[in-house]
């Protein structure tokens, strides 16, 4: 689940003369982890292709309806301070926090701090009870460090890998 879309696009920030947008970053990432997950045999059903309004509601329909084995909701993080920065996790179902850490551990080691993973119930997306789901937040897009490393091709295909590393040492995990 690429994070927001459409008319919502979740946090902004400019950066070095350019506007940038969540949305359109957590676009990008999805694309980069699904291209690396598909390369290893895996099917990925995207919850929006392209950046369209989805209600939170709806993304947890079309998730239901594609029983997937896991979900990943990707976002970039913001705060009214430039002081906060670094990588964490959110999971609401007890079942979902080894997937957490197993995603969590190494796409976090690619930033600053590690902020970890936390328990969370107001997180829509990670209510759904049908598989493990998590909501990760990438970096902070209101840090200027977060947002140097965020904005590189580089960077983002590093956290895609993590992030796909995450989810084949959990698979592995529970085999």
């Amino acid at each position: 689940d690429a994070g927001h879309g459409g008319n919502n696009p979740g946090a902004t920030a400019r950066f070095g003369g350019k506007q940038y947008y969540e949305d359109e970053m957590n676009f990008a990432l999805t694309c980069r982890v699904q291209d690396l997950l598909e390369s290893l045999g895996a099917t990925v059903i995207l919850t929006r292709e392209t950046d369209v309004d989805m209600s939170l509601y709806d993304r947890t329909v079309k998730t239901r309806r594609a029983k997937p084995d896991l979900m990943i909701s990707l976002h970039r993080n913001s705060s009214v301070s430039t002081s906060g920065y670094g990588f964490e996790s959110y999971y609401y179902q007890p079942y979902s926090m080894p997937f957490c850490r197993a995603v969590n551990d190494p796409a976090a080691s690619l930033f600053r701090q590690n902020r970890g993973i936390h328990y969370i119930t107001p997180m829509y997306v990670t209510r759904i009870s049908e598989c493990p789901a998590i909501l990760i937040e990438c970096g902070y897009m209101s840090n200027a460090d977060d947002m140097s490393s965020m904005i590189q091709n580089s960077f983002d295909q590093a956290l895609a890998e993590k992030v796909v590393q995450g989810v084949v040492d959990y698979f592995r995990s529970i085999q």
